[in-house]
C-alpha cells in the first residue's frame, strides 16, 4: 500500500517537473530570453536624454484597454488551468483506497470547472455580440458620412442627379459608386 502512494507522489512530481517544458515551446523561451538580455544591455548604457518605452519591432503598440483585457484573459486562462490541474490531481489521489474521500472534492472541482467553463464560453458570446453590434454602428455611421457627404448616393439608381456644388451632372451607376463623366475636349487647358 505504502509502495503505491510512493510511486504516485513520484509521479505527480515527475509530472510537475516536465509538464511546465511542454507548455512553452524552446523557440519562446529563447526568443524571450534574448528580449529581456537586450532589455538589461540597453540599461547598462546611460546616455542623455530621457529612457522612452517604446514596443519592440514587429509588434504593434497595445492601449491601457487592451492591455487590461489581455490580463483579463491571461488572469482567467490560469484559474482555468489550476481548476484543471486540480481536478485531475484530486482524481489521480482519489484512486487509491485511503483517499478515496477525495473523490468527493473531484466531484466539487469537476462541477466549478463547468460552471467556470459556462461562464467563460457565456462571456466569449457577449464579447461577440458587442463586436457585432460595434461593427454595425461603425457600418451605419459610416453610410451616414457617405450619404451627407455625397447627394447623389441617394439617388436612385440610374437617375442624373448634381454631384456638388460646381454643378456637374452625373450617373449613379451603383449606390456605393459616383462617376461623373466629362469630355476630354470640353475640359479646359487640356490639349
Amino acid at each position: 500500500m505504502l509502495s503505491w502512494l510512493l510511486v504516485a507522489v513520484l509521479c505527480m512530481m515527475w509530472a510537475a517537473f516536465l509538464l511546465p517544458s511542454v507548455r512553452r515551446s524552446p523557440v519562446a523561451s529563447v526568443e524571450e530570453f534574448e528580449r529581456r538580455m537586450n532589455f538589461l544591455a540597453e540599461a547598462q548604457r546611460r546616455g542623455p536624454g530621457r529612457w522612452v518605452l517604446v514596443p519592440q519591432k514587429g509588434q504593434r503598440f497595445l492601449g491601457p484597454r487592451v492591455r487590461e483585457r489581455l490580463r483579463v484573459r491571461h488572469r482567467r486562462r490560469r484559474l482555468f488551468v489550476l481548476l484543471l490541474e486540480a481536478l485531475g490531481l484530486s482524481l489521480l489521489m482519489g484512486l487509491f483506497p485511503p483517499l478515496r474521500g477525495m473523490l468527493y472534492g473531484s466531484a466539487v472541482l469537476g462541477g466549478l470547472l463547468l460552471g467556470y467553463t459556462f461562464f467563460l464560453l457565456r462571456l466569449r458570446a457577449e464579447e461577440v455580440a458587442r463586436a457585432r453590434r460595434r461593427a454595425r454602428v461603425a457600418r451605419r455611421a459610416r453610410r451616414a458620412v457617405v450619404s451627407a457627404s455625397y447627394p447623389a448616393a441617394r439617388a436612385p439608381v440610374g437617375s442624373p442627379r448634381p454631384t456638388g456644388t460646381n454643378g456637374h451632372r452625373g450617373q449613379v451607376l451603383d449606390e456605393d459608386v459616383h462617376v461623373v463623366v466629362r469630355r476630354v475636349g470640353g475640359m479646359r487647358g487640356v490639349g
